[in-house]
């Protein structure tokens, strides 16, 4: 027998035996994602890395997203089955505790942001919004959730607990709430102390904050010690019931995805909203869970992408020396895939390249920022490795002594960020949902293919609406003599071409 819980993001299946969780292991591995790694030899090994399912570690229960119930009841029955072996239980939807906002006067709805609201506040448990940076994805949230006048939980990655602070906190933020209105929670001690808050009856907090790792944390104990429910406190499937939250907001909700997924195989909650400036992807299993994860109805319409960046692939070569002495390596041993890390290691494995790459970086600043920017304008460059950061930050603050130049990756202030005229940082730190005032220029000196990547590095712009004749940039470094790098310029063309007002090509002329 198959015993299914039915909840309102996720189902969980228990009471099966031996050839039961066979059976369910098989439907599980249809939601399976697969590295293919080329060896030295040419050989390709298939490695499996996720699974968009979950389990306890003896596998006697499994959960799966409610969009795959159908599926799996139509799986069960031709695997032999009866339908009389699906044993259903639904677990009825609660009340959310209702709460009251008083979002500031300040903060009024853009005209294409009217109708949004209104379908974030309509009926369906599923929403999700996908709006360029710039137009306002957080405050037309907050704007929604003030109409709907109940407890929300956030959940996003510990790098941007301080910027949603903004948005909530403060005489200047859009909810405008009091530190009791507000609860951040940062590991399992804050965790357990909430929960055991709400099992008291003494949560009050309206809008409650949690960092993605520690719910991650929540979900694994569980899986870890099959079924464990006293060392937090509260079962996770429970979570959102408990704390009477009548909407889960998760930001950026393509980053971390496969964790993401899996919140929704413990969420029971009335209504979740899920935020990104982009749900594009070249991986064909993650687009196809985008599509099963958020149908087309559940999708708010958005207006037209505007068009005001303009691109640049700025194109430089290796010298014949060191293509000679083969002192670039940029192939991940033992996987044959190219690894920008290793090619930020070999330019700063020698100080005549490291000198040489940091000199066309000047060279970059420059003619692209130095030479077009006006007081207040800022440049963010990217770069693979902290020490890469560190390197470019530390010559470009010798080089122009009367700006404010700044290394942003892990353990710096945040106001640094917005306080510097150049920042210089990784991909993963400052690419996706940083809002810099009075960006100019983007500068990306790593190689990447992914489409959010590139798509997200290039939406750090904001249109300079104050400044009618000046469109922001983003400039990408190519190297000619690396034929990945090139394929990833030409994928990027076509990426970027019904979001980016031009693309062109620059000639450096220089080479490492």
């Amino acid at each position: 027998m198959f015993a299914v819980t039915v909840c309102s993001h996720h189902f969980s299946v228990t009471g099966y035996d031996r050839g039961g969780k066979d059976i369910l292991v098989q439907f599980a591995m249809r939601y399976a994602e697969y590295m293919y790694i080329r060896r030295w030899n040419g050989d390709v090994d298939k490695q499996l890395t996720r699974i968009f399912a979950s389990s306890t570690r003896d596998r006697m229960e499994m959960r799966f997203h409610i969009k795959m119930l159908d599926e799996f009841k139509e799986y069960i029955v031709r695997s032999g089955y009866d339908v009389s072996a699906i044993k259903l239980t639904t677990v009825p939807m609660y009340d959310p505790v209702q709460v009251a906002y008083s979002p500031s006067p300040t903060f009024v709805a853009r005209d294409y942001q009217v109708p949004i609201i209104q379908f974030l506040v309509a009926p369906g448990k599923i929403k999700l919004l996908t709006l360029q940076t710039g137009k306002g994805k957080t405050a037309t949230t907050l704007m929604a959730l003030a109409e709907m006048g109940v407890r929300a939980v956030v959940v996003i990655r510990a790098q941007y607990v301080e910027r949603w602070m903004t948005d909530l906190s403060g005489p200047n933020s859009v909810l405008r709430l009091s530190p009791h209105e507000l609860m951040v929670v940062r590991g399992q001690k804050d965790l357990k102390a909430l929960i055991a808050l709400a099992k008291a009856d003494a949560l009050h907090a309206k809008v409650i904050v949690i960092t993605g790792k520690t719910m991650y944390s929540f979900y694994d104990h569980y899986e870890t010690f099959n079924r464990d429910t006293s060392y937090y406190g509260c079962h996770p499937a429970e979570f959102y019931p408990l704390l009477k939250a009548g909407v889960r907001i998760i930001d950026e909700v393509h980053q971390d995805f496969h964790f993401n997924f899996t919140q929704d195989l413990y969420t029971h909650v009335l209504k979740t909203i899920s935020l990104s400036a982009t749900m594009e992807t070249d991986k064909p299993l993650v687009s196809k869970l985008y599509r099963l994860m958020f149908p087309q109805d559940s999708r708010a319409k958005t207006v037209g992408y505007d068009k005001y960046i303009v691109v640049k692939a700025m194109f430089y070569g290796l010298s014949q020396d060191t293509l000679r002495k083969n002192r670039i390596k940029y192939v991940r041993r033992g996987m044959g895939s190219y690894s920008h890390v290793d090619f930020e290691d070999s330019v700063l494995d020698t100080k005549a390249t490291t000198k040489r790459y940091m000199e066309m970086i000047e060279s970059v600043v420059d003619v692209q920022y130095m030479a077009i920017r006006k007081p207040g304008q800022k440049m963010l460059i990217f770069a693979a490795k902290v020490e890469m950061c560190v390197e470019i930050a530390n010559y470009l603050q010798k080089r122009y002594r009367e700006l404010k130049v700044c290394k942003f990756t892990g353990g710096d202030d945040y106001n640094d960020l917005l306080s510097s005229d150049i920042s210089v940082s990784t991909l993963g730190k400052t690419g996706t949902a940083v809002d810099i005032p009075g960006l100019l220029v983007v500068l990306s000196t790593t190689a990447v293919d992914s489409a959010e990547s590139n798509i997200q590095a290039m939406g750090r712009l904001r249109n300079l609406n104050g400044e009618p004749t000046t469109n922001p940039v983003f400039l990408y470094f190519v190297c000619t003599d690396i034929p990945q790098q090139l394929r990833y310029h030409q994928r990027k063309i076509d990426k970027f071409k019904d979001k980016a007002l031009s693309h062109q090509v620059i000639e450096l002329g220089m080479k490492l």
